[in-house]
């Protein structure tokens, strides 16, 4: 078995629910279990600019060069701004894992962009259908 010394994790910054406008996307870089470094962006809420700040974050820092994987939880930040990992793959040709607690909830999604008007928090948790592992 490989073992990844230098990966980085990204999540975004704790927001009120009502905030618009920007938030604060924070990049940590691991080597096993030592912090090596933090890197930051701001994204937009609810917007589509995550995976353009992602690489630009990681190429723009001292630890672009040795970074071996991407990490992250969940593929949406900021509220619903998405991460495409297929381009941020293709963009770093870095390896991009993705951990999700638990199934999505399709229906909460499928709202928001259809509809534009649900909140994806305080809907319904039943299991998606449709999804591999989902009961």
């Amino acid at each position: 078995m490989t073992v990844l010394s230098n990966v980085i994790g990204f999540d975004d910054a704790p927001f009120p629910r009502s905030h618009r406008g920007d938030i604060l996307l924070v990049g940590t870089v691991c080597s096993r279990t030592r912090l090596d470094g933090v890197v930051s962006e701001r994204i937009r809420r609810d917007g589509a600019n995550a995976t353009t700040r992602i690489i630009a974050a990681i190429r723009g820092s001292q630890f672009g060069r040795h970074i071996q994987a991407v990490l992250l939880q969940g593929i949406a930040v900021g509220g619903f701004n998405v991460v495409d990992v297929h381009a941020l793959h293709d963009a770093l040709h870095l390896p991009v894992l993705v951990i999700a607690r638990r199934a999505p909830n399709m229906t909460a999604i499928k709202s928001a962009l259809f509809t534009g008007g649900a909140r994806l928090r305080g809907e319904s948790s039943a299991p998606a259908r449709g999804v591999p592992g989902a009961a």
